[in-house]
């Protein structure tokens, strides 16, 4: 079957469909692309079906990524706070050496 046979004989079925089908608006409504898409040799755009379980996976990869992303960025965050922590610690410890030094030095002058 050619190109133009396929195209006429797609005509003839959705023209043969009653007006009020659920088909036909649907056929008539695609029509010129699948036309369009078999003279320039591209395959028929996916069914909804295909394209929703395509979003769908989509949707599911992304959710993954972000939790991924998420965690690691939480961690991190943990890390980081750990390690500010780990610093206030280390200054306010110097702070204290620094303040009882003074403080036996002002002793001493005393």
């Amino acid at each position: 079957m050619c190109k133009q046979q396929e195209i006429d004989a797609l005509t003839q079925f959705t023209e043969s469909l009653p007006r009020d089908s659920y088909l036909r608006p649907w056929l008539e409504d695609v029509l010129p692309q699948v036309r369009a898409d078999i003279r320039n040799d591209f395959p028929v755009a996916p069914s909804l079906t295909i394209t929703r379980h395509d979003c769908q996976e989509l949707v599911k990869h992304t959710r993954i990524q972000c939790h991924a992303e998420t965690s690691k960025a939480i961690e991190d965050a943990k890390k980081r706070r750990a390690e500010a922590d780990q610093y206030y610690g280390d200054v306010v410890t110097r702070a204290k050496e620094r303040l009882r030094t003074v403080s036996r030095e002002l002793e001493r002058l005393v």
